[in-house]
């Protein structure tokens, strides 16, 4: 079955097919990596979350979230200014979730770390991480390896970074797409 969302902070299973997440609301990482989460389950999550200020870091990588996630991310983005940190590596995200993600984040301004990594993601979107990426005083990290990002890609985000004083952590593509 699809893994369900508690505040309990104890791990139970209903049974050896039935994962389960379980959520402490009052820590500020929500971490439900490999649980099989698809963006109807994450759209669940972020209205437990949108007006939870103590959660300002979540990492949902390896699910199922795709391009629909991305776009339930974008909103709480939209809603929740004080997102420090995301991770949607392993997701199934293409070029335009990651633009919809970005667009979210540059209205806000306080996105530190970001991994995009291993998403069929090219220099699409690319070019609005650059945006953010210019625009952000507060951007530290920014992980995008395993990506189809290509050299052309690779060098607009490295002309943004010169103007950026805040950004001092990148991964990016293994191959810079060739």
């Amino acid at each position: 079955g699809a893994p369900r969302l508690s505040k309990s902070k104890r791990k139970k299973r209903a049974g050896p097919d039935a994962p389960q997440a379980f959520v402490n609301f009052d820590d500020p990482h929500v971490a439900l990596p490999h649980v099989g989460m698809t963006h109807q389950l994450c759209a669940e999550l972020c209205s437990v979350i949108v007006y939870n200020d103590r959660v300002t870091s979540l990492d949902l990588s390896h699910n199922d979230l795709g391009d629909e996630g991305a776009e339930v991310l974008a909103k709480l983005m939209s809603q929740k200014k004080n997102v420090l940190a995301l991770n949607v590596s392993h997701n199934g995200i293409t070029d335009a979730g990651v633009v919809l993600l970005m667009r979210a984040a540059r209205k806000h301004r306080t996105l530190q770390s970001l991994s995009i990594a291993s998403n069929d993601v090219g220099d699409a979107s690319i070019l609005e991480v650059t945006r953010l990426v210019e625009l952000s005083d507060c951007i530290t990290e920014l992980v995008l390896m395993d990506t189809k990002v290509t050299v052309r890609g690779t060098l607009a985000l490295a002309q943004a970074m010169i103007s950026n004083e805040s950004l001092i952590y990148v991964s990016l593509p293994y191959t810079l797409g060739c």
